[in-house]
């Protein structure tokens, strides 16, 4: 897209007359819109040249157009704005509004953060219900939920759209309704393969704020640590769920450790949830009649489709609010044996449950072929007895929530990390050596663009040097033993 302008000059009976016309010229073929500067500056929408440094994402959101792809450019850890060693795009008093039907693919939520900036602001603002957009592969955090469509309402993202959100994690915003999140009508909605979590809202939905006709679809996703807290607060600390005609369904997904004054984990008023092969539990509110996990009120709807753990204590299933019934297969009142929140693997964090869980090949695939972390979805146990899924779509032998425990005796793990200077920054090409305890190698490997490593095909079950070695640093320390009995992800190094 541009302009170009022409002038033209006409000379009739002794008399000249000149004009210039300027013709704006549109984009009929999509195009893929390049982010390389990390400043939050609109001027900078040169997206499609080679030029270093001349888009930012504001600029390319700015002029992009129905069908354009913006993707960032892959030394962004070169850059100078970085926080806690990820690269990070700070928004400067205003939120970005998204006008047209983009895709924006983020290189993966542990790689780039776009930070709200600390204002009162929120980060993304779409707001047209005929346009479709996808987000994902980036960290959200900071937001504020003040700007357009309806202001405090989505702390990181205002939605009144059609909206996927893929690989993303939404974490530390604050606003009234939708801590993190608010869709409002509009539809469908997907959340797929994130992580929200340590968001707050004063009204209705700590992490999530569904509201109206729209639909919300949520599949191998984790929804921790949010918070509901308000006089006027309605319920709702992970999701809240209300209006007519919008149905909630969530799958595989894992949520817990949220709070609320109603609904600590799930507060749905109005239209229909559905409940599958998930975790809902470790929630609380503070009276534990109003719903620890899940608060219904008619004429809303609950639907188990079966193999979900639902509460951690006694009477945590049936305070409901609305009575649920549930399935035969659903593991009630009991402890799901969750870690904390941490990076187990993957692009965004989750809470990966002790072997042999409640949970564990009792869950249901419900199609789905991987798990949040993008490790293979059913892993069978055979120590482990295996639940009744069956039918179409389902495959037994599936853990309930968005983690898949991998069999030691599966396959080989991997052992990752990152290496980078003082400031966090990560550095290229560092060598990477893992060896066994007697000195043989076992694997090598070279950190990419942004620090990372992965060494592959190392044996479970043993201990391992691993080592970094560059011409150009010392890190210190140098080595690390770790033990390896499942893929390890938190290496770090960090040059002198």
């Amino acid at each position: 897209s541009g302009s170009d302008s022409f002038t033209y000059t006409v000379t009739s009976g002794g008399a000249t007359e000149t004009a210039t016309v300027t013709v704006n010229i549109a984009n009929t073929v999509p195009v893929t819109l390049v982010v390389d500067n990390l400043t939050d500056n609109i001027a900078l929408n040169q997206c499609v040249t080679a030029t270093p440094g001349d888009c930012s994402l504001r600029g390319a959101i700015s002029v992009a157009q129905n069908g354009d792809t913006i993707v960032f450019a892959s030394d962004l850890s070169s850059l100078s704005s970085v926080e806690g060693g990820i690269p990070t795009i700070t928004l400067v008093g205003s939120e970005i509004e998204i006008t047209s039907s983009v895709t924006i693919s983020g290189p993966g939520a542990d790689k780039l953060i776009v930070n709200g900036g600390g204002g009162q602001n929120r980060i993304f603002l779409i707001n047209g219900l005929s346009l479709n957009v996808v987000i994902s592969g980036l960290s959200l955090t900071s937001g504020g939920g003040f700007g357009g469509g309806i202001s405090s309402v989505g702390g990181a993202i205002f939605a009144r759209c059609q909206l996927t959100l893929d690989g993303m994690h939404i974490y530390e915003n604050s606003t009234a309704s939708g801590g993190g999140v608010a869709f409002i009508d509009g539809g469908p909605y997907t959340i797929k393969n994130s992580t929200i979590n340590t968001n707050d809202a004063s009204f209705n939905g700590g992490g999530i704020d569904k509201e109206g006709s729209g639909s919300l679809t949520v599949t191998n996703s984790t929804i921790s640590g949010n918070t509901l807290a308000g006089p006027s607060a309605i319920g709702g600390g992970g999701v809240f769920s209300g209006g007519t005609g919008g149905n909630l369904i969530i799958r595989n997904s894992t949520i817990t450790g949220n709070s609320a004054n109603k609904g600590g984990g799930i507060g749905i008023i109005g239209g229909a949830l559905s409940l599958g092969s998930t975790i809902v539990a470790g929630n609380s509110v503070p009276v534990p009649t109003d719903g620890p996990e899940i608060n219904t009120v008619l004429p809303s709807t609950v639907t188990s489709a079966g193999f979900n753990i639902i509460g951690d204590s006694a009477g945590d299933s049936a305070n409901t609010g609305s009575p649920i019934t549930y399935a035969a297969s659903d593991i009630l009142d009991t402890n799901p044996q969750l870690g904390t929140l941490a990076n187990n693997g993957g692009t965004t964090p989750t809470h990966k449950p002790d072997p042999g869980f409640p949970g564990h090949d009792k869950g249901c695939a419900f199609g789905a072929t991987l798990d949040q972390r993008g490790f293979p979805r059913t892993v069978d146990w055979p120590s482990i007895p295996d639940g009744a899924c069956t039918g179409l779509e389902a495959v037994s032998s599936t853990d309930i929530g968005s983690v898949e425990l991998l069999a030691p005796t599966a396959a080989n793990a991997t052992v990752s990390g990152r290496a980078v200077n003082a400031i966090g920054r990560g550095l290229v090409n560092v060598s990477i050596v893992l060896s066994d305890i007697e000195g043989r190698t076992v694997g090598t490997a070279r950190t990419n663009s942004f620090g990372y490593f992965t060494v592959f095909n190392v044996p479970a079950g043993a201990d391992y040097v691993i080592m970094a070695r560059s011409k150009r640093f010392q890190f210190d320390p140098s080595s690390y033993i770790v033990a390896v009995k499942d893929n390890v992800t938190d290496v770090l190094f960090v040059a002198e």
